[in-house]
């Protein structure tokens, strides 16, 4: 069975379909200034400039080269 984005669902196991909806949800989410979504690196969605977040408390800040504040995991 197709997703409406293309991906094909595999089985019905629940937790196939757990991870595949996690990744769209990652693929389309904007994680913007201000929030906080965890350890890792994100990518500006302006410039391509990424940044690391080393803390889960630590915020998502402007991007430093063109300060615009929306990201996408990277």
């Amino acid at each position: 069975m197709n997703g409406a984005d293309g991906l094909m669902l595999v089985g019905p196991c629940c937790h196939s379909r757990r991870f595949i909806f996690a990744n769209i949800r990652t693929l389309i989410m904007s994680i913007k200034c201000g929030d906080k979504p965890g350890e890792g690196r994100y990518v500006c969605k302006k410039c391509g400039k990424s940044i690391t977040l080393k803390s889960k408390d630590e915020a998502i800040y402007p991007c430093p080269l063109c300060q615009f504040c929306e990201y996408r995991q990277g």
